[in-house]
């Protein structure tokens, strides 16, 4: 027989408890729904369906549909999916900078974040400046 799983759990009262996995739940009944969400959300990418091509092929058909659902619509209504649109970017665009820093932190290239982005490799350095790991000279990760 195994032995159970024990977790850390902070109560509403703000103390924290060692507990095993199973009695988290009545420690903290708050935390349950959470603490399940994040066990869903895992199994799900652990599932060889799940995959980021999928979830960005996703992304890509709504934003598709929305702008073709926008024509059917009022102005007052195309107006607000207009400003929902315009956040998305806004949260669009905080995950490519955090790719981008991401990957040159692990020592590409600023030329290939340039590719990948669209721009010269000296707007990625001015974009990104002091993100790469990489010291000035150094060859990029794929060259080595």
């Amino acid at each position: 027989m195994s032995k159970p799983q024990t977790v850390t759990v902070t109560s509403s009262d703000g103390r924290s408890h060692r507990v095993s996995s199973a009695d988290a739940d009545l420690v903290d009944p708050a935390g349950a729904e959470e603490r399940r969400a994040a066990e869903r959300r895992a199994a799900q990418r652990a599932r060889s369906s799940w995959s980021l091509d999928n979830t960005l092929g996703a992304a890509e058909r709504f934003v598709r549909s929305t702008a073709g659902h926008c024509q059917d619509g009022t102005a007052e209504a195309g107006e607000e999916e207009l400003a929902r649109l315009v956040a998305m970017r806004a949260e669009l665009d905080a995950g490519i900078d955090a790719v981008a820093t991401r990957l040159l932190g692990w020592g590409s290239s600023y030329r290939e974040i340039g590719e990948a982005l669209g721009i010269t490799r000296q707007a990625a350095q001015s974009r990104y400046p002091r993100a790469s790991a990489r010291k000035p000279g150094a060859q990029p990760v794929g060259l080595r």
